[in-house]
Order: C-alpha cells, then sequence, then structure tokens
C-alpha cells in the first residue's frame, strides 16, 4: 500500500473482457459495501481489456463516487497495481463474476470480523490470507 490505510477496505476488481457483468457487479458491490457503514474504496483494474468494460465502467462511475478505474501495466499485474493504489486498511481481490449478493455478504462478515486486526491486509476471493 502507498500509504496509511485511510479507509476501511479496498476492493480491488481485475476485469478483462467482463463487459457483459462488470457494470451490475459495480453496482452491487457498491449496494452492499454502502450498506455495511464500512468506509471503502473500489478499484477496477484493467487486465487489457477489448471489450466494452471500460464504456460500462464509465456509465457506472457517476453513480459510484467510491470507485477508480485505473490500467495494469502489463497483464497478470493487476492485483499488485491495485494494491500499489490502496488505502484501505483490510483489502480485498473480487473478480466481476465473484461479485454477488452472497458473496459480497460472506465476504463483508469476515471483513468485519478482521478489521481490526493488525496482522490481516488481504481478502483473495472468499478467503482471507
Amino acid at each position: 500500500m502507498s500509504q496509511a490505510p485511510r479507509l476501511d477496505l479496498s476492493v480491488i476488481v481485475p476485469f478483462g473482457d467482463d463487459e457483459e457483468v462488470i457494470g451490475a457487479a459495480m453496482r452491487q458491490l457498491a449496494a452492499a459495501l454502502r450498506a455495511s457503514g464500512l468506509t471503502f474504496e473500489i478499484i477496477a483494474v484493467d487486465e487489457d481489456s477489448a471489450d466494452n468494460s471500460h464504456a460500462v465502467l464509465a456509465l457506472v462511475r457517476p453513480e459510484i463516487s467510491e470507485l477508480r478505474v485505473i490500467q495494469a501495466p502489463p497483464r497478470t499485474r493487476a492485483v499488485e497495481a491495485g494494491v500499489d493504489r490502496a488505502q484501505g486498511h483490510v483489502l480485498a481481490v473480487l473478480s466481476p463474476p465473484e461479485v454477488s449478493t452472497s458473496n459480497v455478504a460472506s465476504f463483508l462478515a469476515a471483513a468485519a470480523r478482521v478489521h481490526d486486526r493488525v496482522d490481516v491486509e488481504i481478502a483473495l476471493g472468499r478467503y482471507i490470507v
């Protein structure tokens, strides 16, 4: 992480050719995170998407002020690029298909349990590391 944590949670969402799910996934994720009461950011990291994922994100960005979209330098470095920019105490990595109501609810329960622990910094998918 680039600086001391300012937010409770940073969710890194690497995306490739996900135009069919990325908009709904970002809306669901933002709604669930807002309802949790945690301060958060969503960092969508482009892994060399060749479809209209960026256009979809541009359409939802006005609705989701917590959303930032960045480019990963080389493909496969999306998580690292997201972590470099993350400002949250707890980090999570979720792919757009993983963002469903049940997955987000399970993840938020886990994030709430580890929020005050200093030895836990990253959650991958549904697993806390």
